[in-house]
Parts: structure tokens; C-alpha cells; sequence
């Protein structure tokens, strides 16, 4: 089974506000690459998404804008599934798309880990994904784009031996 894994963090409340960018390649049931990208949102900080992942506009103002980055990404992805711990990485491309024109990434398919997971284990007082790496005992580090897609992804994979099912359909 081979997809990609998308995380993201933001600015402030504006789910398009993407200031990193992070996605696991999985190929053979194996993480195989990793990448992570800061992003300029060209939107303000607030303090309590800084807080959480620890980037601010200082960490940003050199770097690419969502409309600079995005065509990397988009040669990454070309018609493959995608997986993330809920929707709100879908959101927010589908946000920061509209607001830079630009279209939105051609996956083949958009995969909910979380789902996934609160599917294969029902009995789990909770599905965040912290609490789901904890429990299989996957060291990470919250919050960072690139370990919250690595980790997501990981789970994708057990939640899919968990419930038999050996492929996505597209």
C-alpha cells in the first residue's frame, strides 16, 4: 500500500493560514521519505497556535509563500492517496488553494486516520493522535508537521492490519 501522509500547522484561527507543511511517502508499508517545509501564510501570528508548535512570523518571513511551495507539492501527490489525522489538513490546502487560485491537489483518494482509528479501536477512551502513539508506543514529537504526518501514517497502517483490509480503492 503506498500513499503520503500531510500535516499541517497554521498561523492563527484561518485554517488556510499553513505555515508548515510536512508529508511522510509510505512505499511497502514503510515511511521512506520525509519532508518538511515552512511556509509564509502573509497573515499574523496569534499566540496560542505559536504556543502549540512553536514557529512565529520570525521563523517564516524568508520563507516561500503557500502559492511558492505549492507546486512542490503537487508534483509530490499526482492522483495519490492521501491520508491525514482528520480533515482539517484537507481544509486547510482546500483553503490556502482558494485563497492563492490555485487548484487543489489531484489525489486519487483522501484518507481520515482518526476515523480509521476510532474504527479499529473503538474501546479507546479517545483517537487524538498523541494518544494513539502512545498506546503503540510510537515515539514522536506533537505538533511538527512532518512527525504529526509520519505518526498519522503510522497509524493508517495498523488501523488497516487491525481491520483486515489490505488497500484503498481510488
Amino acid at each position: 500500500m503506498d500513499f503520503l501522509a500531510i500535516d499541517v500547522e497554521t498561523a492563527c484561527a484561518d485554517q488556510g493560514s499553513i505555515c508548515q507543511l510536512g508529508v511522510a511517502f509510505f512505499r511497502a508499508r514503510q515511511c521512506v521519505r520525509l519532508e518538511s517545509r515552512l511556509i509564509c501564510p502573509e497573515m499574523e501570528f496569534s499566540w496560542f497556535n505559536s504556543a502549540l508548535h512553536g514557529i512565529g512570523a520570525e521563523h517564516v518571513a524568508q520563507q516561500p509563500t503557500w502559492k511558492e511551495a505549492y507546486p512542490e507539492l503537487r508534483s509530490w501527490v499526482h492522483a495519490n492517496v492521501l491520508v491525514s489525522h482528520t480533515f482539517f489538513d484537507r481544509t486547510a490546502v482546500e483553503r490556502a488553494c482558494r485563497r492563492y487560485g490555485t487548484a487543489m491537489l489531484p489525489y486519487a483518494k483522501w484518507m481520515d486516520t482518526c476515523a480509521a482509528a476510532r474504527q479499529a479501536w473503538p474501546q479507546l477512551a479517545n483517537h487524538k493522535l498523541p494518544t494513539l502513539a502512545e498506546y503503540f508506543g510510537i515515539a514522536y514529537r506533537a505538533h511538527d508537521a512532518a512527525e504529526d504526518a509520519r505518526v498519522a501514517g503510522e497509524i493508517f497502517l495498523l488501523a488497516m492490519q487491525a481491520t483486515g483490509k489490505t488497500r484503498v480503492r481510488k
